[in-house]
């Protein structure tokens, strides 16, 4: 039997992941079966359960990719006090434009987490490591004298992420991205000008 090489097993799980993000933003987390997401994938059954086991595990994978993707957004952001607003913006923009077709998915995941244990699990996981992730953040700026004073990071780090997910929430019942911006931004800026940051 032929080795499959370690490309082709990516190439594979890309488009699942792919098809999966398109079935669950067209059908609803709930309703989807695995068999929509294998035949939109054009794999079989098998092969999606060799990469998949559950539903579960293929919006883990969506929520590491995420995560994935908001640790490249902060890349070259917030080196320089002076262009932390422009920074925050450029955060929001980033990071909202990347998850876009996501965000439906995690807002529909949350509704059924309230009866899937498993789902909960995984969200409340999720969500700790984003917290870790942006704590860390937090952290290099105070090294590099963004903050003056002695502050709770990990605190400021959950508030921040529970603004984000508000505002997107907002903007999927149609509130406009730059007011939704606009409110990311100066919220951040205040919570920052408390902290003893000069702008």
């Amino acid at each position: 039997m032929p080795k499959v090489s370690a490309e082709h097993k990516t190439q594979v799980k890309e488009a699942i992941m792919k098809a999966a993000i398109k079935n669950f933003s067209k059908t609803g987390y709930a309703p989807t079966k695995m068999d929509d997401i294998a035949k939109s994938a054009n794999v079989s059954k098998g092969t999606l359960y060799l990469y998949f086991d559950s539903k579960e595990s293929l919006f883990e994978s969506i929520c590491k990719q995420n995560q994935q993707i908001l640790t490249e957004n902060e890349m070259n952001l917030f080196a320089t006090k002076s262009r932390i607003r422009s920074d925050l913006g450029d955060f929001y923009d980033n990071f909202t434009k990347a998850v876009k077709d996501t965000q439906k998915i995690r807002i529909e995941a949350l509704a059924e987490s309230v009866h899937n244990p498993k789902l909960r699990k995984i969200i409340h996981k999720n969500r700790k490591e984003i917290e870790t992730n942006v704590e860390t953040l937090f952290y290099s700026m105070k090294k590099n004298g963004f903050f003056s004073k002695n502050i709770e990071l990990s605190s400021i780090a959950s508030g921040a992420i529970g603004l984000f997910d508000g505002l997107v929430v907002s903007e999927l019942v149609g509130v406009n991205h730059s007011e939704n911006k606009s409110a990311w931004i100066d919220t951040m800026m205040a919570i920052f000008e408390g902290t003893g940051i000069k702008k």
